[in-house]
């Protein structure tokens, strides 16, 4: 009977503490993610914004209560608040986002400015529709003992510098690498179209004071170039007939009706009517 008691009290024991520690959890709540981190550089100065992702069961229905429990300083002195009517606070699904909004103009652009620290605050105090606290990594919070993160918008002249330098270096690969390509296309139909003048190697050497033999060497190998792109353009020429020709065929393919098989002329209603002798 003792042994049946003592395991019953360890029991009840268990229960208790186990509930307890549930019954506290669901006390608090915190936030599970932030878009941007904490520390984060290069981010978007248009749509400014701050993404907080929420445990699974917190809810903030009620979030235009605690709207002034959210701001955004900047280190340029420019801030963001409700009651300065430059900052929207929205709950959807499981996120809260804090964003730069003149609501006065309807505009989410041109506010933050570039290359700028930013420190989001959010206030020790707040409180989802449960009445859960909130609950926060204390080397995240301020002087105040509230939460903060702070991130850094991208360097939009810097960023835009560079966009140009490497277009410029873009275009300027594309010229030059389509210049030579035409030099180069060019010289080679000037030396297939010039006519190959018959030269006398004697006359040229006694001209020019070259060797008949340099004067030789120099022609054939003329020649050899001059047959080589003529080879050349007639296989390109060749192998564009040959797409023609298949461009052609399949067009004509595609043009004939194909059937399953063959069918008796008494399916399609026709009658064999046989010649009088």
């Amino acid at each position: 009977m003792k042994k049946l008691a003592t395991v019953l009290s360890v029991m009840l024991l268990s229960t208790i503490l186990f509930a307890s520690s549930a019954f506290a959890a669901d006390k608090t709540f915190t936030f599970v993610e932030t878009s941007p981190e904490n520390g984060e550089t290069e981010t978007s100065i248009d749509n400014m914004c701050v993404k907080l992702i929420l445990e699974d069961g917190v809810s903030f229905k009620n979030i235009g209560k605690y709207s002034s429990f959210f701001a955004i300083k900047g280190a340029d002195g420019k801030n963001f608040s409700a009651k300065r009517g430059n900052l929207k606070v929205i709950y959807s699904g499981n996120e809260i986002l804090v964003m730069v909004y003149d609501q006065a103009k309807k505009e989410t652009t041109g506010l933050a400015a570039s290359d700028t620290e930013y420190t989001l605050v959010v206030n020790k105090n707040l409180k989802d529709d449960n009445g859960r606290t909130f609950e926060f990594d204390q080397s995240l919070a301020d002087e105040n003992g509230n939460y903060s993160i702070t991130y850094t918008t991208q360097n939009t002249g810097r960023n835009s510098i560079i966009n140009m330098v490497m277009m410029a270096l873009m275009f300027g690969g594309i010229f030059v690498v389509s210049r030579r390509s035409m030099k180069k296309e060019q010289e080679e139909k000037e030396a297939a179209n010039a006519k190959v003048k018959k030269v006398n190697p004697y006359e040229e050497a006694r001209r020019t004071g070259k060797s008949v033999e340099e004067i030789v060497a120099k022609e054939n190998k003329k020649k050899a170039k001059i047959a080589e792109i003529k080879e050349k353009e007639a296989e390109e020429e060749r192998k564009e007939e040959e797409k023609r020709e298949a461009r052609r065929l399949k067009k004509l393919e595609e043009s004939y009706h194909h059937v399953k098989g063959p069918k008796p002329i008494s399916e399609a209603g026709g009658k064999y009517i046989p010649e009088d002798d």
